[in-house]
């Protein structure tokens, strides 16, 4: 929630930003603030297709919003993996990132 809040309030500041298994508030992402300041950035998101908190299909339809409203999103499933992604895939997640992050010049 925290990254696209702050998306919100400022994100020309980065040249994009990282959601891994996000939490991403449809309120925030359709906000007039949020849609100027995303269309100058490059997100990727990286989510486990069997997240049983957050839905692959949710998220997915939610990057689909970002994309409609001007926002360049890379996203990459895992689909055996669930919420914690992060900690039984350390590797491969920094791996996308590393790999995602010239895209972002």
């Amino acid at each position: 929630m925290g990254v696209t809040r702050a998306v919100a309030h400022g994100g020309t500041k980065w040249a994009g930003v990282f959601l891994i298994s996000p939490v991403i508030e449809a309120q925030i992402i359709g906000d007039a603030d949020f849609i100027e300041q995303a269309r100058h950035i490059t997100m990727l998101i990286v989510h486990g297709e069997k997240d049983d908190r957050i839905s692959a299909s949710l998220i997915k339809n939610l990057a689909g919003t970002l994309e409609g409203n001007g926002a360049l999103v890379t996203e990459h499933y895992y689909p055996d993996e669930d919420h914690f992604l992060f900690f039984s895939q350390p590797d491969a997640v920094v791996a996308d990132m590393i790999e995602w992050m010239p895209e972002t010049k």
